[in-house]
């Protein structure tokens, strides 16, 4: 079979949204479902959007890189739709699927799911005219964006699709796989540009240094420093004591953090042989890194546009999530956090679950409050916004002149464990995502839907 597979036609469907009783159109394609479509629904809160429609779990999602209105998902239905939010009241919601063809299964005519052409990681181009979408397969297609079309399907890989990264002018993605190898792709043509088989584990992370150089993290406990070109890696970073999760460059490019399992992060520079600091605050799974733009000021009124304050003090910031219940802001200069957020403190938390605490070794713990997202909003670094494993979303603003919690949202239809004896992971929020401008809040949710937050509408 050949590598590079071009198609010109495509299923898709587009849907505009104008009430919530309204159904999509059944003159689909072929290989579309007949029945009526689920819709977005704008709930009671005038802030807040979900987008309804997928048939399986939202695995993943993407905020376009240059239109904060435009939202992509990525489902287990083997869907991927692609949202474009209405700017005022007099806009409608819009929708377009992406949709696989497959054979049908039965003799109603509606498609089977196969298992293998679930959707699991996606990422928009700098430019945001292209979205590379990965599957279960190991397949990965490359879409056009106005007009949407499919302009390649490629299949290297042997295992599912775990992370896809574009460097930052835009002509090479690369993807990481369960197969343990990242592939480095033309973003033109789709070709392989190279084959990087350095990890012996499933890749879980990739964050590009600049245009030719990368880092990638593995189940393996390792992190790789890549180039474009380069046989062999620039850098093996050791000293994980379980797996690596998340991974993240400054703005840049010179420091590195990795997130691990054991819930220690890892800062790394090209220039040093060792790890030049350890953060070991988090007593469970760093689930993400996310760093701070130098130029937004935020807590450091003397913050220069080189990251440094009046003294000299190194004042570049990352976010930390953890799945022991807590966000932590760093300092680069120092290990110990300057903020600490604990979703114990929630209100709304609390309120769901009486007497439930977060999973770091409290007594009396029933739901484990776990972070699963975390993210700076605004553009700036005082306002933060996570996602918890109980199906929660909270803006917080890192102020103690003020309460840190700005607002909560329950995004569960039913809330489980107490009630029902579960552990909540129904209900998990499994990523948050922030537009290009900082304005826009979205989330993909377990329960099938995603959820849009106007932030400009809010603080």
């Amino acid at each position: 079979m050949s590598e590079v597979a071009a198609f010109k036609d495509d299923p898709m469907l587009d849907i505009e949204i104008t009430n919530s009783n309204q159904s999509a159109p059944t003159n689909m394609q072929v290989e579309a479902s007949t029945k009526p479509q689920p819709t977005p629904v704008k709930d009671k809160f005038e802030e807040r959007v979900f987008l309804e429609g997928h048939e399986g779990e939202v695995i993943c999602g993407a905020s376009h890189t240059s239109n904060p209105s435009v939202f992509a998902t990525g489902s287990t239905d083997c869907i991927t739709r692609i949202w474009t939010m209405p700017n005022n009241p007099a806009d409608q919601l819009k929708c377009r699927e992406l949709k696989i063809p497959t054979a049908p299964d039965d003799a109603s005519g509606e498609n089977s799911s196969d298992p293998s052409l679930e959707v699991t990681c996606m990422a928009w181009d700098p430019s945001g005219k292209s979205l590379a979408i990965g599957y279960k397969s190991g397949h990965i297609r490359l879409y056009s964006y106005q007009p949407t079309s499919l302009l390649f399907t490629v299949h290297r890989h042997e295992s599912a699709i775990t992370c896809i990264e574009w460097n930052k002018r835009g002509d090479v993605f690369v993807s990481g796989s369960a197969d343990t190898t990242v592939i480095a792709w033309d973003g033109k043509s789709c070709e392989v540009r190279q084959v990087f088989e350095f990890h012996t584990d499933a890749v879980t992370a990739l964050a590009w240094q600049d245009n030719i150089t990368f880092a990638t993290s593995s189940v393996d406990r390792d992190v790789f420093i890549c180039q474009m070109g380069s046989p062999v890696p620039l850098k093996q970073c050791e000293g994980h004591l379980d797996g690596v999760k998340c991974l993240g460059w400054d703005n840049r490019g010179e420091i590195l953090v990795s997130g691990g399992d054991e819930g220690d992060m890892r800062a790394w520079k090209l220039d040093s042989s060792v790890c030049v600091n350890v953060y070991k605050s988090h007593k469970a799974c760093v689930t993400a890194i996310c760093w701070a733009k130098e130029s937004s000021g935020g807590s450091s009124a003397a913050m220069n546009g080189s990251g440094q304050s009046a003294s000299g003090e190194d004042t570049r910031m990352f976010l930390s999530s953890s799945l022991d219940g807590t966000v932590k802001l760093w300092n680069t200069s120092s290990t110990t956090p300057v903020f600490s957020f604990d979703m114990t403190s929630s209100p709304l938390l609390s309120a769901m679950y009486p007497g439930a605490l977060s999973q770091s070794g409290k007594k009396g713990g029933v739901v484990g409050f776990g972070v699963s997202s975390a993210v700076f909003l605004m553009n700036g670094n005082a306002v933060l916004g996570l996602a918890s494993t109980a199906g929660t979303i909270h803006i917080v603003q890192r102020n103690s002149s003020k309460k840190p919690i700005v607002k909560e949202y329950r995004l569960a239809g039913v809330p489980n464990g107490i009630e029902t004896g579960m552990d909540g992971q129904n209900d998990v929020v499994n990523g948050l995502y922030v537009s290009s401008n900082g304005e826009m809040l979205y989330g993909v949710l377990k329960d099938k839907r995603a959820v849009a937050i106007y932030l400009s509408r809010l603080i």
